[in-house]
């Protein structure tokens, strides 16, 4: 430890700790074929709180039993908690006085580490459940709960009573600013070619070295006001248990959801030559009629809303309730199969599909299984980005990929659903078809169709649940909005009708969208390689377009 006194050798120990660590994710992360993550990268060395959330959402997703699982978090904390400590040892500053005792360091570094794997681990899970689903209203809210974890916990594995009083506002400041260094890292790395975000994983390495030596100062410097109030588990039990009130927000979603979509605003060259069908999104509802319900006044055009329920017996949409949204979407493409052929038939015309949320889903799972000459032209509103992420075993499965994370997801669901009255779950024919063919899913949103004229009008929300190489095939057109709003918005409207008469939107904000998802990637969880489904493909390689 003698060569450890001099300030030189500290520094070059602090930054060899912060640099590898960085440095040899991304460089596993591009052997392995996981180009797009090499945004996550940088929070392997990055002060505590943020290093084990990227600890977690690689167990959370990479684990496939109980006991893999809990070897993988005792790991974690041992190998942070030690890691911490070194950090500690060799960034501590001289206004402090002596260094702590290795020993009493350590106990506060694997401690801080353990508490916080115990805050941190039910987001984690969560943000699975946002990579196999691609929904960004759950990744606004988990993000949201992770940073105020974060502020109140910026302390934990530095000093022994971090837990008590107020985050001082200069470790508050820190954290702000890591937050915003490792999203810029995010889109650096991501948009970087070839080899080289190794070395700026590097660079980012020394980043968080200063970031760590300065956080550890505004710690060891800070007064603490209410030092006898737990602050930091409070604020972590209190937000695991908005999960129960969250249960009413899930209510005001659906009932937003049941509204039937708004008239379609005509154009200056009349009604569009094809007959439209409408393909809602989850938890909607169709009461059966031509438009959904929507009262058509004489300037509007007219479209059919495709029902989950199928077709009576004279060849019209039944009702369906919002619960039938959640079958298969191999049952929902057969009853758009079916659907397609009666207005075709019945009509003469050819057929355009306006397809929004699930929507999108439904009608990809249609034009990649079943013949579609009948369709023409297919509009994507607020398109399901890039599900099929992640994956969970059924319930009482006692093996498989992301076992225990699904276990906690099912038990806040549960939760959500008791608050809610709403039947959710992990486990709905929805989900378990998502998980069942990642290879039909991921990275093919935006992918062109043969002889099908495409356009995507895709709300800046959405670019949340998107990952960097998702290839973006088709013409695109970006809304300032969030997710589901797009069909309400009068340009998207004279847009949407202009196509249907046959003109090309021009693409716009697609750099803006990239951008947006670059930066997301630093606080999505990592998708599991397709090799790893039960069915999937051999290899995640390099996103292409199929077909």
């Amino acid at each position: 430890m003698a060569v450890l006194r001099s300030a030189s050798a500290r520094l070059l120990a602090l930054l060899a700790l912060t640099t590898l660590p960085p440095v040899l994710e991304a460089a596993l992360s591009t052997h392995f074929g996981l180009r797009s993550l090499v945004g996550l990268a940088p929070q392997a060395s990055a002060p505590l709180p943020f290093a084990i959330f990227h600890d977690l959402r690689w167990i959370s997703v990479y684990h496939h039993s109980w006991p893999q699982f809990a070897g993988e978090l005792i790991a974690t904390v041992l190998a942070r908690g030690v890691w911490a400590t070194a950090i500690v040892l060799v960034a501590w500053p001289s206004f402090a006085g002596r260094r702590p005792a290795a020993g009493r360091a350590l106990l506060t570094g694997i401690t801080g580490t353990a508490a916080l794997t115990v805050f941190l681990l039910p987001w984690a899970a969560l943000s699975v459940a946002i990579s196999a689903t691609s929904l960004s209203w759950l990744f606004i809210a988990d993000v949201g709960v992770v940073f105020v974890l974060v502020l109140v916990a910026q302390r934990a594995g530095l000093v022994p009573d971090w837990w008590q009083g107020l985050p001082p506002p200069a470790t508050v400041l820190w954290a702000v600013v890591s937050f915003l260094v490792l999203t810029v890292a995010s889109v650096v790395l991501s948009a970087a070619p070839g080899p080289s975000p190794i070395v700026l994983a590097a660079v980012a390495g020394i980043v968080n070295g200063w970031l760590w030596r300065r956080l550890l100062s505004a710690a060891l410097a800070a007064r603490i006001r209410l030092v006898r109030v737990p602050v930091a588990p409070l604020v972590a039990v209190g937000l695991l248990l908005g999960i129960a009130p969250a249960g009413f927000l899930a209510r005001t979603a659906v009932q937003a959801a049941e509204q039937p979509p708004p008239p379609l605003a005509i154009g200056p060259g009349g009604r569009p030559p094809q007959a439209l069908i409408f393909v809602g999104g989850y938890d909607s509802v169709g009461d059966g009629t031509p438009t959904g319900g929507s009262p058509q006044v004489t300037d509007s055009i007219p479209f059919e809303m495709f029902s989950y329920a199928g077709l009576d017996a004279g060849g019209r949409p039944l009702p369906y309730r919002s619960q039938q949204t959640q079958q298969s979407l191999e049952t929902s493409a057969k009853l758009l199969d079916a659907q397609v052929a009666e207005v075709h038939a019945r009509t003469g015309k050819p057929v355009a599909l306006l397809a929004e949320s699930e929507g999108t889903l439904v009608v990809r799972t249609y034009l990649a299984t079943r013949p579609h000459p009948a369709v023409v032209a297919v509009v994507l509103l607020s398109p399901v980005t890039n599900p099929s992420g992640a994956a969970f075993p059924p319930a009482g499965d006692g093996h498989g990929w992301g076992l225990a994370t699904g276990a906690q997801l099912r038990a806040i669901l549960t939760v959500a659903s008791w608050s809610s009255g709403l039947p959710i779950s992990i486990d709905e024919p929805l989900i378990r078809s998502l998980m069942g063919s990642p290879q039909r899913y991921r990275d093919q949103m935006f992918c062109p169709v043969p002889e099908v004229r495409t356009v995507a009008f895709v709300t800046l929300s959405d670019a949340l649940t998107d990952r960097p190489g998702n290839p973006l095939g088709v013409p695109f057109v970006l809304v300032v909005a969030v997710h589901g709003d797009a069909f309400d918005r009068s340009r998207v409207q004279r847009e949407l009708v202009a196509f249907l008469h046959g003109a090309t939107p021009r693409t716009t904000g697609a750099t803006l969208y990239r951008t947006v998802r670059a930066a997301a990637v630093a606080w999505q969880a990592p998708p599991l390689r397709i090799s790893l489904f039960s069915s999937g493909p051999g290899g995640y390689e390099t996103p292409r377009c199929r077909g």
